[in-house]
């Protein structure tokens, strides 16, 4: 159920946020195709949490705040599964062993620091 039930409810909401937002529904259509493919192919090729990308990756814990209150505002019912899934992910992170998180900051580092 948590494999693929959520995934088209949460593809649901990113394409009303979208909408919502303004976002033209052809480049919405874009942006959602290259994003979820290159999350798939990530999840596929890399592992679960070599594929987790994001502030909440970074451990940015202040920029996932402000995206849930911002979420929250949008509507509150995602902004409460926006709250629940960054606490999942935060959880997760704090148990990863310290290679992996070695591992991951090694391929983000090029993304802020530079090769």
């Amino acid at each position: 159920m948590f494999a693929s039930n959520f995934l088209p409810v949460l593809q649901d909401l990113a394409q009303q946020l979208w909408r919502d937002s303004g976002v033209p529904a052809d480049m919405a259509a874009r942006l959602n195709t290259t994003l979820l493919r290159n999350v798939v192919n990530n999840i596929l090729t890399l592992g679960p949490a070599a594929a987790l990308t994001g502030p909440a990756a970074r451990g940015d814990s202040a920029l996932v705040q402000r995206q849930g209150e911002a979420v929250a505002q949008w509507n509150a019912t995602a902004g409460q599964a926006y709250q629940a899934l960054s606490q999942l992910a935060a959880t997760w992170i704090a148990a990863w062993p310290a290679a992996l998180l070695c591992a991951c900051f090694k391929r983000l580092r090029p993304r802020f620091i530079g090769a």
